[in-house]
């Protein structure tokens, strides 16, 4: 082969290290400030998150997909401390029955693992069971 084309076996390589990446996941924003558009959620979510003492425990965000909500899920597990292995997302379409929320809500009675914070992000949660999300409601009015 070429000088510049790389082996079969490093092919892999140069994809992990990002060339392959799609470019939602390669620029997606992780932090705030570079998150574009919505200034007035941008200022509020700024506000909430500063003050530790008053910062609420649920946050929800809706809108249409590409929107930007797992992204700002992400930044608010960031500005909170929760360090990547605290923080777990579950496609709620897929896992959502009653049986993985109640393990969830073991597992939020658990200390995080090497951070202040432990964050769950919950995509597509509106195809949760009706019993998946009685299940989770006391945890989250807790």
């Amino acid at each position: 082969m070429g000088e510049n084309v790389p082996e079969y076996g490093e092919a892999a390589t140069v994809c992990a290290i990002g060339e392959g990446l799609p470019l939602h996941t390669k620029f997606r924003p992780t932090k705030l400030d570079q998150f574009a558009g919505n200034t007035a959620l941008k200022d509020a979510l700024n506000r909430v998150l500063e003050d530790c003492d008053r910062r609420p425990q649920v946050y929800l965000f809706s809108g249409p997909s590409g929107c930007g909500k797992t992204t700002l899920g992400r930044i608010v597990a960031s500005r909170v401390g929760a360090e990547e292995m605290d923080v777990v997302e579950l496609d709620a379409s897929a896992e959502r029955g009653i049986n993985e929320m109640r393990e969830m809500r073991r597992d939020l009675a658990m200390s995080p693992l090497y951070g202040p914070a432990k964050l769950y992000l919950l995509d597509e949660a509106h195809g949760l069971t009706r019993d998946a999300q009685n299940a989770l409601l006391k945890s989250l009015e807790d």
